[in-house]
């Protein structure tokens, strides 16, 4: 069984690969000059590949599905923040009374936590944090603290369990997938490859300008951008309406 040789996402495989052949088709003609190996039906059998791996990548790699855990997993941490913000004014004004020092509680950990998106970690310091906030719950109350909140926070904590086991399930069953049709994914990155390597060949001193669109990073760049842009537009359609 081959093994998928790239270093990025596999969802952003076609696009890379739909840039190449669109590049490859524009230009063929100087493709074709440096080399018969880009002549038809080159760019017609490239399109068939994208057609495949597009197919597989909706129907079989879990992308979706683990991509809507992922943002339950997170949603459900940054859930948290606006508690700790309001449980930090009770530690502090409690703190003459608490069992065991203010800095014990260590929000700036968990928040830390939330900000890198370490499950693991929120789960363990969540878990800690509630076993000091029920050791001192008398004390905070008397400050303000409402049982609901005890409450709320431990609903996260069994939350958060469920979906990391959710999202890690989903990850397993995604790089089964990826392993069992890497041969599928890796023959149109060798497509890619090949243009890519050709391109800069062809333009690196016929036409310098050129080569930017032959390199992935740029490449990569420029299809997120447009992506984070077309986000951006649509938040701003829905909140007009």
């Amino acid at each position: 069984m081959s093994k998928v040789n790239f270093s990025f996402k596999i969802e952003e495989l076609s696009p890379v690969a739909t840039w190449c052949n669109s590049l490859l088709k524009q230009y063929q003609v100087d493709f074709k000059d440096y080399s018969t190996d880009f002549a038809d039906p080159y760019p017609t059998d490239i399109d068939t590949k994208i057609i495949k791996v597009n197919e597989l990548i909706s129907t079989k790699l879990f992308i979706g599905e683990l991509s809507t855990a992922t943002q339950k997993l997170y949603k459900n941490m940054e859930a948290t923040r606006p508690m700790l913000l309001q449980l930090e004014g009770y530690i502090k004004r409690a703190e003459n009374n608490l069992t065991t020092p203010a800095k014990s509680f260590d929000l700036k950990l968990l928040r830390k936590c939330i900000s890198s998106k370490d499950a693991e970690g929120f789960n363990m310091n969540l878990k800690s944090l509630l076993q000091l906030v029920n050791a001192n719950a008398s004390v905070l109350q008397d400050k303000g603290m409402k049982p609901a909140m005890l409450t709320a926070l431990g609903d996260i904590l069994t939350n958060n369990y469920t979906y990391a086991q959710d999202q890690n399930n989903k990850m397993l069953d995604k790089e089964k997938a990826v392993k069992e049709n890497a041969d599928i994914l890796t023959d149109l990155w060798k497509d890619c490859q090949n243009i890519l390597d050709a391109g800069k060949r062809i333009y690196k001193y016929s036409n310098p300008d050129m080569l930017k669109n032959f390199t992935l990073t740029h490449i990569r760049k420029t299809f997120n951008h447009s992506n984070n842009k077309k986000d951006n537009d649509n938040s701003d359609t829905e909140k007009a309406e």
